[in-house]
């Protein structure tokens, strides 16, 4: 699909760039900041299809504060 970030820059996105991305659940590693512990999480990764830029999501709203999703093609299997 086709995206604009209006986030911040991070993650290797870059603020009012558009993007061809996709969308993937996975489980990520997180370290909790006061422990040091590591937890696994399961979470929407957003991909860039040109690129290694990639970046974590915990909900679609969440995502949804971040991208301006202009194409979305579904493909039927």
């Amino acid at each position: 699909m086709k995206a604009r970030f209006i986030g911040k820059d991070s993650m290797g996105f870059k603020h009012g760039k558009v993007y061809n991305v996709y969308t993937k659940m996975n489980m990520v590693q997180r370290r909790m900041p006061v422990t040091g512990e590591i937890e696994y999480v399961n979470c929407i990764c957003l991909y860039d299809k040109d690129s290694s830029a990639w970046c974590p999501y915990e909900s679609v709203e969440s995502m949804c504060k971040n991208w301006e999703i202009f194409e979305s093609v579904t493909e039927n299997k």
